[in-house]
């Protein structure tokens, strides 16, 4: 049996048909220089993905110290 795993690129349509297939994901920021996951509900609106965060959240907090942010 082969167990090796294939790295996939999805196009964006196909990357956000499937997320709208869901309700929870995971969010990729980065916290004291360390990648950080975190759990979040979220919906599509218009092509754009809306997460439901706490405003005192690890993730809020990060996007509104640091604007600039990669988030995934």
């Amino acid at each position: 049996m082969d167990d090796r795993r294939i790295l996939q690129e999805l196009s964006r349509h196909e990357a956000l048909r499937l997320l709208a297939g869901v309700a929870m994901g995971r969010v990729v920021f980065t916290q004291r220089a360390l990648p950080a996951i975190r759990p979040v509900n979220h919906l599509l609106d218009q092509g754009g993905v809306i997460i439901r965060t706490n405003l005192a959240s690890s993730v809020t907090d990060t996007v509104i110290r640091r604007p600039d942010i990669a988030v995934a």
